[in-house]
């Protein structure tokens, strides 16, 4: 199953997830097609540390404002 599917598994079941997706260089997902998903974020390898930090911050911030 790729993170794609597992994604739209865990959405259909909880739309309310905040799902972030973490992979290296992919034909079959982008920003967009993240976005259609339910996604919250898309990250690309490689990610540092901080960038990860941040990304994940800003998704929990978003749940915990919205």
């Amino acid at each position: 199953m790729t993170g794609t599917e597992f994604a739209r598994e865990l959405l259909a079941l909880r739309r309310n997830l905040s799902v972030i997706i973490c992979g290296g260089y992919s034909e079959t997902v982008d920003q967009a097609g993240a976005d259609a998903l339910g996604v919250r974020a898309l990250i690309t390898k490689p990610v540092g540390g901080e960038r990860m930090d941040k990304i994940v911050r800003e998704v929990f911030d978003e749940k915990t404002s919205g």
